[in-house]
């Protein structure tokens, strides 16, 4: 299991917005050092139209930078009346801070992809 500073827990993002329901699949450390290389698929997202999953399924660490810039995701595509839904494996590091803070009640989270974009259609 990754831990905090883990060289093996590098940020990546991967897009699949062509589709009905868009996906930003996220792994590794999402925090401060990382949210700035997110928010181009972001921003992509945000420009395109219907709902949008975020997967935070492979996500070892989330930080409060991290989990501001969903929750802003969120405040703006309610804006524009579209659907979010976050997908958190049950029992992990990232399930803990979104319970932690509060944040699990906000967003509608699914411990799978498959669950997500089911509940989306």
């Amino acid at each position: 299991m990754p831990f905090i500073g883990d060289p093996r827990a590098g940020f990546g993002v991967r897009s699949e917005l062509g589709g009905e329901i868009g996906v930003i699949s996220l792994r590794g450390e999402l925090g401060i050092g990382s949210v700035s290389q997110l928010q181009p698929a972001l921003e992509d997202a945000l420009g395109r139209e219907g709902p949008l999953v975020i997967d935070l399924a492979e996500v070892s660490f989330l930080d409060s930078q991290g989990l501001y810039a969903l929750l802003v995701l969120r405040k703006r595509l309610r804006a524009g009346d579209r659907p979010l839904a976050v997908v958190c494996a049950p029992g992990t590091d990232v399930e803990m801070v979104l319970e932690v803070s509060g944040t699990r009640e906000i967003f509608d989270v699914f411990p799978t992809r498959t669950a997500a974009v089911a509940a989306l259609r």
